[in-house]
């Protein structure tokens, strides 16, 4: 039977705006000893795909330094201690670095980020009939370039692998077109075709 370890000891080895490194001393079962095994302490992330009236899915381009290179993503961020909920959060990620509003939220589930070494929980949803109703408002340390692309051709070329998206964002974008091609959804007869194809 798999047993939890037993944390001996326990401390805070960094700590800043962005995450917390606990570095605890565990043992396991058996007698082996861990030591440091490092945690990163993370907020809880939010994840969105956000799909306009047209059909069109919602995008970020930016600069992502741990890779030294500008991807395009789906838009998120990390809750905020004014966010009362994840869902408050990912409307605020998708409004400030988009400038959209969704007109359906929908909440996907929830994944761990990394469980081995983070302690974060990620909540992936699905915006409907999102319409850009303001400027985006990005962090002063972001520079987004906000994009529409096609849906069911944005996962095709994840699947081709033309284009390297974060893992993350393959867990919200696998669940929103799950979701899409579960259900009848006005307006998004089209998309849901699409990736049926997509699937086949």
């Amino acid at each position: 039977m798999i047993e939890r370890w037993n944390t001996v000891e326990s401390r805070i080895t960094y700590h800043d705006q962005w995450l917390t490194v606990r570095s605890d001393r565990c043992e396991t079962r058996s007698g082996q000893v861990i030591a440091p095994y490092h945690v990163l302490e993370y907020p809880t992330w939010v994840n969105v795909v956000a799909i306009t009236p047209e059909s069109r899915a919602v995008l970020v381009r930016e600069y992502r330094h741990g890779i030294g290179e500008v991807v395009v993503g789906i838009p998120g961020g990390a809750m905020d201690p004014k966010d009362a909920t994840p869902d408050d959060a990912v409307r605020r990620e998708l409004r400030e670095e988009t400038g959209y509003t969704a007109g359906r939220l929908i909440r996907l589930g929830r994944s761990y980020a990394n469980a081995g070494s983070q302690n974060n929980i990620m909540w992936s949803y699905l915006a409907i009939g999102a319409q850009q109703t303001c400027e985006p408002a990005p962090d002063a340390t972001e520079e987004i370039e906000v994009v529409q692309e096609d849906l069911a051709a944005f996962v095709g070329a994840i699947e081709a692998g033309t284009i390297i998206v974060q893992a993350m964002h393959i867990t919200t974008l696998l669940w929103a077109v799950r979701y899409i091609m579960r259900n009848t959804l006005p307006g998004l007869e089209d998309l849901r075709h699409d990736l049926v194809t997509l699937s086949t």
